[in-house]
């Protein structure tokens, strides 16, 4: 079978969603270098004729001689460990072109530090009031600010979006706030002490040559762990987006604001040499302060992913390419029209609760799911036989399905997941009640 040889990188739902679009698009030969048998990935790679691998994915030689084994000739990589490790710069030399950030250029991610800096340099009214803490007495006296627990706690490296804290939601007193930043003092020599600020939160993507920025449709993630954003924070329990591609609260000038603040941040990231390519992340808040920064992403975010890739008409290898190769313009990156789109996570019941999870096994029925126009989407997870086994604490699978009508959609996805999602597993009720998450003040 001929075609591109496209190498993907990485094993959750994120790559498994870009796989299959891919795969959909035709004209590519897929490889996949993953931490664990992904089923979606493995399907993917078999049907095109590919070939993958399971090994270390922070690995940047090895998944280097992969890639010149194989005669790679454009690998993707959207994930927050592996660019922070610098397996795109492994790539770059022996000349792969490759989707995503280098090191040095994911550091917005990283380092909040970094991004804070950044933002006050070029749109400070944008940030939230930050203290970067250094040391146990630098915290006393930051907590000393605040009456109460009315702050919020940012660990300054990755933490797969479990890692921040709030006041009064996350913990309940200033103590207990003070001994879980002192525990990311001493993680990571470092601690974010912030503001709390009230509003709704709105995430912006895009995708950059480095150059261009080329605005996908906004979507709207449900982060916390049960409904109506209770519980502690995930890696993203579910996602949608609105059949015009915006969020009901927000104006084409908060956009604007938004899109104008990322375009420079790519700018100062790539002033002396292109060190970012692939999709800038924005989180933002509305507030009745304005629009503020929560973080910036150096890839997709995972669940936006799924939704992006069920959206997009063009093919994604061609948007990619263009990326890569500095010619990434408007023409190119097509979504479908007048289409929303639902997507929610099934996760273990223990799923981010920091309880032991007792080894245990479930069911889809995929084949029912295809056939009424929705998609299961892999994660972390295995098959044996007809069963599927978690491979740790993380999701397990996302079922999504797109259509012109966004309730319509959501109650198909989740009368999917009650007939054909079998075992011991759980999942938020709530995702795409649109009209209920995003009433504003």
């Amino acid at each position: 079978m001929g075609g591109i040889k496209c190498l993907v990188i990485g094993s959750g739902g994120r790559e498994a969603s870009i796989v299959e679009k891919i795969k959909e698009d035709g004209g590519s030969i897929i490889y996949a270098y993953m931490g664990h048998e992904n089923p979606g990935i493995i399907s993917a790679t078999k049907f095109t004729g590919g070939k993958y691998i399971v090994g270390d994915t922070l690995n940047g030689e090895l998944i280097k001689d992969f890639a010149v084994k194989n005669n790679i000739e454009i690998t993707i990589i959207s994930n927050d460990n592996i660019l922070q490790a610098g397996v795109v710069d492994e790539l770059k030399k022996a000349n792969i072109p490759t989707f995503g950030a280098t090191r040095k250029g994911a550091m917005i991610e990283w380092s909040k530090t970094y991004a804070l800096e950044i933002i006050d340099k070029l749109a400070p009214e944008m940030n939230i009031k930050s203290f970067s803490v250094n040391s146990e007495e630098q915290l006393m006296e930051t907590l000393l600010r605040y009456e109460d627990c009315e702050f919020v706690i940012k660990p300054e490296g990755l933490t797969a979006g479990k890692g921040v804290k709030v006041g009064k939601v996350h913990f309940k007193t200033k103590d207990e706030g003070n001994k879980y930043a002192k525990k990311c003092l001493i993680e990571d020599g470092l601690v974010i002490i912030q503001d709390i600020i009230e509003g709704k939160e709105f995430t912006v993507m895009g995708f950059t040559d480095g150059k261009t920025l080329d605005l996908m449709p906004i979507t709207c993630d449900y982060s916390y762990r049960f409904d109506n954003d209770t519980g502690p924070g995930t890696g993203g329990m579910g996602c949608f987006n609105y059949s015009d591609g915006k969020l009901p609260y927000l104006t084409n000038s908060d956009i604007k604001a938004c899109k104008d603040l990322m375009e420079k941040v790519l700018h100062e990231i790539n002033k002396d040499n292109i060190e970012f390519t692939g999709v800038l992340y924005g989180g933002f808040f509305k507030s009745n302060l304005g629009i503020k920064v929560i973080e910036f992403n150096a890839r997709f975010g995972d669940p936006e992913c799924i939704n992006i890739m069920g959206l997009l008409d063009s093919k994604f290898i061609d948007v990619a390419r263009a990326c890569i190769d500095g010619n990434l313009s408007d023409n190119i990156c097509k979504y479908k029209k007048d289409t929303a789109s639902v997507l929610v996570y099934i996760v273990s019941k223990g799923y981010a609760l920091n309880i032991k999870q007792e080894p245990f096994e479930f069911y889809i029925n995929q084949e029912n799911i295809e056939k009424e126009g929705a998609k299961v989407i892999y994660s972390s997870c295995i098959k044996k036989g007809n069963k599927l086994i978690p491979t740790g604490s993380s999701r397990l699978a996302g079922i999504i399905k797109v259509g012109n009508n966004l309730q319509e959609v959501r109650n198909d996805v989740y009368e999917l997941i009650s007939k054909n999602v079998i075992g011991p597993i759980d999942y938020r009720k709530d995702i795409g009640y649109g009209e209920k998450r995003l009433d504003f003040m």
